[in-house]
C-alpha cells in the first residue's frame, strides 16, 4: 500500500524545509555567501585565490542577468577552482551525474500526454527556478504540484479510472531527449568541471553558459523533435504521434531510462571503486596512472566523499582570509543537502506512484525495497528512480493493452 498522499505531501515539504535550511540557509552564516559577493559579484572582481585568472564577470551586458550569473559562477568556482581536495571533486562529479539523470526524468514527466497543457509541464521554467532557488527547495514543491494536478498521480491498480494513455509521450520527443540532455547539460559542463584543461575565459564562459541549461534544453528539444518530425513526414513515414501505441512507447522510453541508468551507474560505480579500494589497489593505481594519484590517497574515503556535516554544523571560513580551495567544503556542504533532500523527495514520489500503480501481486513491498536498494547502491537516487518509473510504465501499459485486447474480442 502506498504512503497516504497527505503524509507524502508533508514529507516532501519537510525535504524542502530541511534541505533548504541546511543548504541555502547556511550560506548566510558560514562565509560562502559573503565570499561570493566579496570576490566575484562586487568590485574589484578579483576572483578566488587559486582560481583561473582573469575572472570573467560580464556575460550578457544586462546588469541584472549578469549579477545572477555572477553569483552562480561564484558558487561553482568555489566548488571547482584552486586546491580543492580530491574528495570534494569526486562528490562534484557524482552530483553532476545525479543531477543530470534526475533532470532527464523531470523533463520526461513534462512531455507526457497527461501533463500536456498543465503547469506541471513547464519544466523549463521550473528548471530556471531551481537553478536560482536550489534543487532541494524547488523540486519537492514541483512534486507536490504533480501529486495534486496530474492525472498520472491518480493511476491506481485498485480503483483507477485514468487511462494508461496519460503516460504516453510523442515518440520523436523520446527519441531526441537523451541527445538534448547531452548537448545542453553534459557538453557545457565539461569545461566547467575540468578547469585545468581549459583557459580562464572558456572555464568561466562555460560555467555561465551552463546555468540556464533548462532554457537551452527546451529550445533544443523543441527544435530537434520538430526537425525529426519534418524529415519523417517528407519520407512518407507514419507520424510518431500516430504510431505511439503502448508497445511503441515502451520500446522508445526504455532508451531514455537506459540513458539515465547508464549515466548514474557508470559515475557512481567508478567513484565507489575508488573510495572503497584497498590500499594495495590504490598504490597500484597511483603508480600506473599518476594523474589519478591524488584520488588514490588513503584520505579519500566513502565518508569523506558522501557523508555530510550536520545540518546545523556547516564548515565555515573567514572571507577576508581565504586560501586556495578553502570554499570547496562549504560548496560541497550545500550540494550534499541540495542533492540528498531534492533527489530524496523524487524517490519518495516515485515510490508513491509505483505502489499506487503496481499491484502487490506483481511486486510485493519487500521486492520493491530490495530492487530500490540494489539500484540505489549501483546508481544512487537516479538509478532507483529510473527502475521504479520504468516498472510503473511497463506494468500500466501492458495491463492497459491487455484490457483493450479483451474488449475487441
Amino acid at each position: 500500500m502506498a504512503l497516504p498522499r497527505p503524509i507524502l505531501t508533508a514529507s516532501l515539504l519537510g525535504c524542502a524545509l530541511i534541505g533548504g535550511y541546511a543548504a541555502v540557509g547556511a550560506m548566510d552564516s558560514n562565509g560562502l555567501g559573503e565570499a561570493i559577493f566579496a570576490h566575484v559579484v562586487n568590485p574589484p572582481h578579483e576572483g578566488y585565490p587559486g582560481a583561473p585568472k582573469p575572472l570573467l564577470r560580464e556575460f550578457t551586458g544586462v546588469k541584472l542577468v549578469d549579477d545572477v550569473l555572477a553569483i552562480l559562477v561564484g558558487f561553482f568556482s568555489a566548488l571547482l577552482d584552486g586546491d580543492v581536495a580530491p574528495s570534494y571533486r569526486l562528490f562534484g562529479f557524482w552530483a553532476a551525474a545525479q543531477f543530470g539523470a534526475c533532470w532527464t526524468l523531470v523533463a520526461l514527466e513534462g512531455l507526457r500526454a497527461g501533463n500536456r497543457g498543465r503547469l506541471i509541464s513547464w519544466t523549463g521554467t521550473m528548471g530556471l527556478i531551481f537553478q536560482t532557488c536550489s534543487w532541494t527547495i524547488t523540486t519537492p514543491l514541483w512534486l507536490i504540484l504533480h501529486l495534486f494536478t496530474s492525472p498520472i498521480a491518480k493511476i491506481s491498480s485498485f480503483t483507477s479510472t485514468v487511462s494508461p494513455s496519460v503516460l504516453l509521450v510523442d515518440l520523436w520527443d523520446l527519441a531526441v531527449l537523451p541527445l538534448t540532455v547531452s548537448l545542453t547539460y553534459i557538453t557545457p559542463a565539461l569545461p566547467m568541471l575540468l578547469p585545468a584543461q581549459f583557459g580562464a575565459f572558456a572555464h568561466y564562459a562555460a560555467t555561465a553558459l551552463w546555468q540556464p541549461f533548462p532554457l537551452w534544453h527546451s529550445i533544443v528539444q523543441f527544435t530537434l523533435s520538430h526537425i525529426a518530425r519534418f524529415v519523417d513526414r517528407t519520407q512518407g513515414s507514419p507520424s510518431a504521434a500516430a504510431s505511439a501505441s503502448p508497445a511503441a512507447y515502451l520500446v522508445q522510453v526504455k532508451s531514455v531510462y537506459s540513458f539515465v541508468t547508464l549515466l548514474s551507474v557508470v559515475t557512481q560505480v567508478t567513484i565507489l571503486q575508488l573510495v572503497l579500494a584497498p590500499a594495495v589497489v590504490r598504490k597500484s593505481l597511483a603508480v600506473t596512472y599518476p594523474s589519478l594519484a591524488a584520488y588514490a590517497d588513503p584520505s579519500v574515503t566513502f565518508a569523506s566523499v558522501f557523508v555530510p556535516h550536520g545540518p546545523l554544523s556547516s564548515p565555515a571560513v573567514d572571507p577576508a582570509a581565504l586560501g586556495s580551495g578553502d570554499l570547496a567544503p562549504l560548496a560541497v556542504h550545500f550540494l550534499q543537502y541540495d542533492m540528498y533532500f531534492g533527489c530524496g523527495a523524487m524517490l519518495l514520489w516515485a515510490l508513491y506512484l509505483h505502489r499506487n500503480a503496481v499491484a502487490e501481486a506483481k511486486a510485493s513491498a519487500a521486492q520493491v525495497a530490495a530492487k530500490v536498494a540494489w539500484w540505489f547502491a549501483l546508481g544512487g537516487f537516479a538509478g532507483a528512480l529510473s527502475t521504479l518509473l520504468w516498472e510503473r510504465d511497463s506494468v500500466v501499459e501492458d495491463e492497459g493493452a491487455g484490457k483493450a485486447e479483451k474488449k475487441t474480442q
